[in-house]
């Protein structure tokens, strides 16, 4: 699990942490703020997920390297897809961002991953609650930062270092290649890093299925799935400069991914995805303002084969959807010198998004342009850090009225919305502390709800947009109490967040061309969640740790649960550690365990609804425990570099089980057993 610096004045210990490293926080800096700071002290609810602990735990999951954290849960499809949920909001309403800038990965389908891999990334960092005052529409929910690595500086000198990362799984045979490097000398640096995995089909525990057992709900598919395997190609290339003026930066960074997914007939679903993105940056002084400019241009390609075939077969001259989009975005932000005991920045940030289908009619030609202007602020009134933020932002979006769509309105919509947030993170004594929130988020309605039309065969549904939507509105009220001794920790956080326009696709209990019609719709809504833990450092190198996190969510004009919504979790860890042992670093061993309960699904509301009333599978679930194991040190090599080598076993007791997130559930088992290794070796110096 990977480790975490929690926020002492809210919410939780991640289950992950050694409590060793609670006691000394290092000064980061997070997508809470602008400007540096650290978890402890932040107002609003971070996490960071970096170093060793990352490394060991990365695969090619954004979703599953974050769902440890208390409040942020993973809708998986199969071992590459984890889209991050944060206390219940997923998809257009979690901000996926790269370098503090906004990702498009064309989130509308909850089964499309962000295109992403961790591994490129120096750590990533998790913001709890609507961020919308720095990231504009669809941050209602929180913000996912994968913070690139820095370029390094080696004034009057140079360096050269890397490392080379392998690591195997055995459930799907997943192989995987890492290289990371970096150099500099004077004022100029690069850094670069490359990764390839390539995977076979998924494997679930070996029970009855539906078709051998005549057992209701028993699943259609178990064993080795079929049409589960996937290839994963990324990379990055930094170059920069370092002076007295400030400092730039150069960054390219390019994702494929060639999946297969398993449909409910059985058949296999191919689809080509690819992301490229450039990204210009730099942070130069003007007096005593620091100004800091980015231009980031990004290129989305998402290819699907028609329905039963599998990407190495698809032919591009023959495709299901073809969907290209490209991003713009322009952001110009000024740190300001303090006034009156205020620090902060303003700034202003324009976005243009073009979207071309190129084959298929899920989603029309379309395009979407914002402008907004922003201010954050932070003070600190002796033992209370202050932070306060508004943000108006003017959105404007339009489609293309295409043959298929000839009756649909596709004139162009404008979205003008405020957004504002106010938190404080109070000592209230020496080791307590008290955070409080107040904030206003918004999303204005996507293209694709807006404007589709068609089957979407990732899952095996037929969507329908509604023209006439109107931006959703939320307000996030959250409190937090954290205690924290020399040998032990605990924190509770409660939050409630109102929506009002809650967008989501409902089941009409239609049929489009034998597929389950979904179609647009909107109420309000209202989302309340609780968040525990705590943490024990025994003694011996024993710590234990714990978390419970639970969210209930209405649509409170239907009286209907809200879909997607996590299942009520808990987790413990007990890990050891030990200094060294002959030619052995860093010895350690844990054993977890998490154990979901059940879980009702939302009826029409909820994607994937109709396995409830087949006589396989399911879309509600039963409560289940897993096991988890490892172990793991450094080989001392010449010098102070280490191989380092670890062993982890997920689902040690091969539980048969469904998790309520799982968008293979209903036809499915959830994933078996999984023993995986990983090795690093580093090298330079």
């Amino acid at each position: 699990m990977p480790s975490r610096k929690p926020l002492a004045a809210a919410i939780a210990l991640s289950v992950a942490l050694p409590l060793q490293a609670a006691e000394s926080l290092d000064p980061v800096s997070v997508t809470a703020a602008p400007f540096v700071t650290t978890v402890e002290d932040s107002p609003t609810a971070v996490d960071v997920v970096e170093g060793e602990e990352k490394r060991r735990q990365q695969g090619a999951s954004l979703g599953a390297l974050v769902e440890d954290i208390p409040g942020v849960s993973n809708i998986s499809t199969g071992s590459q897809v984890g889209k991050p949920v944060i206390r219940g909001l997923s998809g257009n309403r979690i901000r996926v961002l790269s370098g503090g800038v906004a990702q498009d990965h064309q989130q509308y389908g909850v089964r499309h991953l962000p295109n992403v891999d961790p591994f490129l990334a120096e750590r990533v960092e998790v913001v709890r609650g609507p961020q919308s005052v720095l990231y504009g529409s669809d941050a209602l929910g929180g913000a996912v930062n994968l913070v690139p690595r820095a370029v390094p500086e080696a004034p009057g000198a140079s360096l050269l270092r890397g490392r080379v990362t392998t690591g195997f799984r055995g459930n799907n045979a997943e192989g995987m290649l890492g290289v990371e490097a970096e150099g500099a000398r004077d004022g100029w640096g690069w850094t670069a890093a490359l990764s390839r995995r390539d995977a076979g089909d998924l494997t679930t525990p070996d029970e009855p299925t539906f078709a051998e057992s005549g057992v209701e709900n028993d699943p259609r598919f178990t064993g080795e799935l079929d049409h589960t395997d996937y290839e994963i190609l990324a990379g990055t290339l930094g170059l920069g400069h370092a002076g007295d003026y400030g400092r730039w930066s150069l960054r390219y960074t390019h994702w494929d991914n060639e999946q297969n997914f398993l449909l409910p007939n059985g058949k296999p679903l191919g689809q080509n995805l690819e992301n490229d993105e450039l990204a210009l940056e730099g942070e130069f002084w003007a007096g005593e303002w620091l100004v800091k400019p980015r231009l980031v241009r990004q290129d989305n390609v998402r290819q699907a084969a028609p329905a039963g075939i599998a990407y190495q077969d698809m032919d591009l001259d023959a495709l299901g959807l073809d969907v290209r989009r490209e991003r713009t975005t322009l952001r110009l932000g000024a740190e300001h010198p303090r006034v009156a005991g205020w620090r902060g920045e303003v700034g202003v940030e324009a976005v243009a998004v073009d979207q071309d289908l190129r084959a298929g009619e899920l989603t029309p030609d379309a395009e979407r342009d914002g402008l907004a202007v922003y201010a954050f602020e932070e003070r600190r009134f002796g033992p209370v850090r202050v932070q306060a933020g508004a943000r108006l932002d003017r959105l404007e979006q339009s489609a293309n009225n295409d043959a298929h769509r000839s009756g649909l309105d596709t004139r162009g919509r404008e979205y003008e919305v405020f957004s504002g947030s106010l938190g404080a993170n109070w000592e209230v004594a020496r080791g307590w502390n008290l955070r409080a929130g107040l904030a206003r988020g918004f999303r204005a309605p996507s293209i694709f709800e807006l404007y589709a039309d068609g089957v979407h065969g990732g899952v095996a549904a037929y969507q329908q947009g509604d023209p006439a939507l109107t931006e959703e509105t939320s307000l996030n009220t959250d409190l937090g109490l954290a205690w924290r001794g020399e040998r032990a920790n605990a924190s509770i956080t409660v939050y409630r967040n109102r929506i009002d326009d809650y967008i989501f696709l409902r089941n009409t209990g239609e049929e489009q061309g034998g597929l389950p019609l979904y179609r647009a719709d909107q109420g309000d809504a209202r989302l309340d969640g609780v968040e525990l833990a705590a943490g024990w450092r025994i003694g011996g190198g024993l710590s234990l740790e714990g978390a419970f996190e639970a969210v209930d969510g209405e649509l409170t004009d239907a009286g209907a649960d809200l879909p997607l919504l996590p299942a009520d979790t808990l987790r413990a860890r007990l890990a050891w550690e030990h200094g060294s042992w002959r030619e052995l670093r860093d010895l350690r061993a844990f054993v977890g365990v998490k154990h979901a309960r059940a879980r009702e699904a939302a009826g029409r509301y909820e994607p994937f609804s109709q396995f409830d009333a087949k006589p396989f599978g399911t879309a509600s679930t039963d409560d289940y425990t897993l096991w988890s194991v490892g172990a793991g040190f450094d080989l001392a090599l010449a010098g102070d570099r280490a191989v380092a080598l670890d062993l982890r076993v997920e689902n040690l007791l091969d539980e048969a089980y469904r998790d309520f997130l799982d968008t293979y559930k209903g036809y499915a088992l959830g994933a078996g057993r999984n023993v995986m290794l990983t090795a690093s070796v580093p090298f330079g110096s």
